[in-house]
């Protein structure tokens, strides 16, 4: 799993460095170094967001489940309004396994999706997968407003809406998507 952090404030030059050298050496597969020095950053910046989400897909790839999840909670407790941490969370309790943890999460962000229409595909197919229709609902009706010539998108409500017994409202997305096509 790749590590995808953006810097969500901004660090200080040193900071800014070290969170840089981490980068480089989780992508040269140098986990263990990357994580000693993410863990010395924490130690000097315990309020650093982004060192707690380095950190726990660090944690994650040296199989440190528990630490990865205790990482990824720090980060979102840190910044609990950020959509980006929010949807690092959930797709991280995805990766190991607790996708039940991440529905809490995840439904919030069928209220508040991020902005990046990749991010709120992810979201909606995670939460379809795991049941949570209503809120992937949410999700699949934004994707169907925001890309209008994606047909899959009216496919996906339609099938929603025949999962709930709404037959009609069913047939009518499914006859629009054909329409786009």
């Amino acid at each position: 799993m790749a590590i995808f952090i953006r810097f969500l404030m901004t660090p200080d030059q040193t900071t800014n460095e070290a969170l840089t050298r981490i980068n480089q050496l989780a992508s040269q597969g140098q986990r263990i170094q990357a994580l000693d020095l993410a863990e010395s950053l924490l130690t000097k910046n315990p309020e650093l967001t982004q060192a707690w989400l380095i950190s726990a897909f660090l944690y994650f790839q040296t199989n440190q489940v528990n630490k990865a999840t205790e990482a990824i909670a720090k980060a979102r407790e840190l910044e609990p309004d950020n959509k980006q941490v929010a949807f690092q969370q959930v797709m991280l309790l995805d990766a190991i396994n607790l996708p039940q943890d991440a529905l809490v999460t995840a439904d919030w962000l069928s209220h508040n999706p991020p902005a990046d229409d990749r991010m709120v595909e992810q979201l909606a197919r995670f939460l379809e997968i795991n049941h949570a229709f209503e809120s992937a609902h949410r999700l699949f009706q934004r994707l169907s407003k925001s890309q209008p010539q994606h047909s899959g998108w009216k496919l996906k409500l339609a099938m929603i809406e025949q999962n709930y017994g709404r037959i009609e409202q069913a047939k009518e997305l499914a006859k629009e998507a054909l329409v786009i096509n």
